[in-house]
């Protein structure tokens, strides 16, 4: 991909959409909205690796595309990185998410049949190589004004990776203060000198 290329469109328009219909996890954005895809204690999920576990399939396809395309953004905001095979490293991405952890990641249904549908879903929804860049403001709009969305499919990224987006800069405290703040200790304990 072009340099061009890499701040091509990065709209959500076209993008693979929500289960809706029997979602009872849909809850309400941190800021007004509607989030399809908001569950409970989302950071102790990814702490437990189930964070895509009791999904539908398409909201396990969206969420993995989503957080692929806004590593490749961030990776280019941050990095100065251009992807030169965006597709291919979607697959990439989704190979690791089956081997990390022994597969721990991903719900039990998930298997190659699966992954090479969310990769044909990501084509057929999304264009020729299925990976155009996604913006943290696209984010959050997509996911119904839920500002704490953006930092999940970060940490997603990151753990299917096994690395963090900049060297020595993981998100394991930050996730570890968002998982206090869920069980309703706040931030100022998470800091406390005892």
């Amino acid at each position: 991909m072009s340099h061009a290329g890499a701040a091509a469109s990065t709209s959500t328009a076209g993008s693979i959409p929500f289960t809706r219909a029997g979602n009872s996890r849909a809850g309400t954005a941190s800021r007004g909205g509607s989030n399809p895809c908001a569950i409970s204690n989302p950071f102790k999920a990814l702490n437990d690796d189930t964070w895509l576990h009791n999904r539908p399939e398409k909201d396990v396809y969206k969420l993995q595309l989503d957080a692929h395309r806004l590593r490749l953004d961030d990776e280019y905001k941050f990095r100065g990185d251009v992807s030169e095979c965006p597709a291919q490293e979607f697959h990439d991405l989704l190979i690791k998410a089956e081997r990390r952890r022994g597969g721990k990641i991903l719900p039990a249904w998930c298997n190659q049949t699966k992954r090479q549908e969310c990769e044909r879903a990501a084509r057929q929804d999304l264009g020729i190589d299925g990976c155009f860049m996604l913006e943290k403001s696209d984010v959050v709009e997509e996911y119904g004004g839920d500002s704490m969305m953006p930092m999940q499919l970060r940490m997603l990224a990151e753990e299917i990776l096994g690395k963090p987006l900049m060297p020595g800069q993981t998100g394991k405290a930050v996730r570890k203060m968002m998982m206090a703040t869920e069980r309703g200790e706040g931030v100022s304990s998470v800091f406390s000198m005892r």
